[in-house]
């Protein structure tokens, strides 16, 4: 990219988060499609003049002509902002702009799995139709590792010998979230082994080629329904729903965090403290005592 780039307005910025993302290979239809929703409707403003009311007249024209939900705004609008970023840290631009308002948060982290309700998942008849996915679901629920870790997971990675599943790999972006080295859970061990035995191409789940598989979201998604299961799931809710049942039964803050490869204990802390039994029933006896024989 060239150091003379001017960035006036916003499809600028995005042509230069494209070219950006062409080079580096990571460009795809998914990018293509996102690109092409926000350029139609904000490409024309300058960069530093999008007026509050442009961003919310967005989410609710665009959730009521494409039906999508708020969620997705979001991340579109999260394009825009990491596009202007980018352009201000390669310097295309001497001010930083404002940041756009994403101001829909996904509820993601308030949606965790019941014991029945995981059951009735993992015999959903679509998720027995679709093994590769199934396995998918299985190892999130029991390692927390997250969707790119699970699909990536190569056979070398399953150290036997030392009863280990080390998530990290070489596909690995240097912006990866970190992952974690966690024991082989008993529940899942056969299975593992019979797929590593199967691997044509050295994935541990693979698609009829022997390649990694494509993403389980829409899968998982169609699961849901059929059980008639009331909830927003993504496929972070498996990861989230194993945390919550490990925080429920006491699991130690500290292994927790480990065991779902997080920077540091106060991302875990953050997240996951209300969920243990004992959370802040010291403090309730404490501040009750107060009031005791009055």
């Amino acid at each position: 990219m060239s150091l003379k780039i001017t960035i006036k307005t916003i499809k600028d910025a995005l042509d230069v988060h494209k070219d950006m993302l062409e080079h580096e290979g990571r460009f795809n239809s998914r990018h293509k499609s996102l690109l092409k929703n926000i350029e139609g409707y904000f490409g024309k403003y300058k960069v530093h003049e999008i007026p509050k009311y442009v961003v919310d007249n967005y989410y609710k024209s665009e959730q009521k002509r494409r039906n999508v939900k708020p969620q997705t705004i979001t991340r579109e609008i999260s394009v825009i902002n990491a596009s202007l970023s980018l352009c201000y840290n390669l310097e295309y631009l001497e001010t930083k702009p404002r940041m756009l308002d994403a101001s829909h948060k996904s509820d993601v982290r308030n949606v965790w799995l019941t014991e029945p309700e995981i059951k009735k998942l993992l015999n959903a008849k679509r998720l027995k139709r679709n093994p590769s996915i199934e396995k998918a679901c299985k190892i999130a629920l029991t390692t927390t590792a997250r969707k790119s870790a699970i699909r990536e997971l190569r056979v070398e990675q399953i150290r036997w010998d030392e009863g280990l599943i080390d998530f990290n790999n070489d596909l690995m972006r240097n912006k990866s979230k970190p992952r974690a080295v966690v024991p082989i859970p008993k529940s899942i061990e056969s299975m593992l082994r019979t797929a590593c035995k199967e691997s044509k191409k050295g994935f541990v789940l693979q698609s009829n080629s022997g390649n990694k598989i494509g993403d389980p979201l829409y899968i998982l998604k169609e699961c849901v329904r059929d059980i008639g299961l009331n909830k927003d799931i993504c496929f972070h809710t498996l990861r989230h729903t194993g945390a919550v049942h490990m925080a429920m039964n006491n699991v130690p803050l500290m292994e927790l965090s480990r065991y779902m490869g997080h920077k540091s204990i106060e991302i875990t802390e953050k997240v996951y403290a209300k969920f243990y039994p004992s959370f802040m029933k010291h403090s309730s006896e404490v501040a009750g005592g107060l009031i005791n024989d009055c």
